[in-house]
């Protein structure tokens, strides 16, 4: 089952996430301080981190930064203000999977989680697959659809 950890947010922006819970498709964790997140990746991998970026918070892309650095293969997902383009073009340039305007509708947000899921899930099964013929090792890294790479 996949991981998926939240940080920060306020009770409106996390309902959809609880929702998400509920369901069994993911296992889901809840930091309400951003510097725990180094600890928390380090002890548990996630599959997908989603940042709820508060302005009052360290900044979201020194964390997103810290997690390419030492979780590479975790995707993340940043909630922030609708009008924070700055934020949102260099989250993407960072690697963010994406960035989404807040207050986010539930339905977008779930989509965008089952995308990041969903492709990952993909990603696994082409890689067992391949092992699986012996043939050819899995791949260390696939090219995700913004051009960049994401580890395995």
């Amino acid at each position: 089952m996949a991981r998926l950890l939240i940080v920060g947010g306020d009770a409106q922006s996390l309902a959809p996430l609880r929702i998400l819970a509920r369901t069994g498709r993911c296992d889901v964790e809840v930091l309400a301080d951003a510097a725990e997140v180094p600890r928390a990746v380090a002890a548990h991998p996630f599959d997908l981190v989603v940042v709820d970026a508060d302005p009052r918070a360290p900044s979201p892309l020194a964390l997103l930064r810290e997690l390419r650095r030492h979780a590479p293969g975790t995707e993340v997902v940043l909630l922030a203000a609708g009008d924070d383009v700055e934020l949102a073009v260099e989250a993407m340039k960072l690697g963010a999977y994406d960035c989404l305007p807040k207050p986010v509708a539930t339905a977008r947000l779930v989509a965008c989680i089952d995308g990041v899921l969903d492709e990952l899930r993909q990603v696994r099964e082409a890689s067992r697959r391949v092992a699986g013929g012996g043939a050819l090792a899995p791949p260390r890294f696939v090219a995700r659809r913004d051009g960049t790479t994401m580890a395995l």
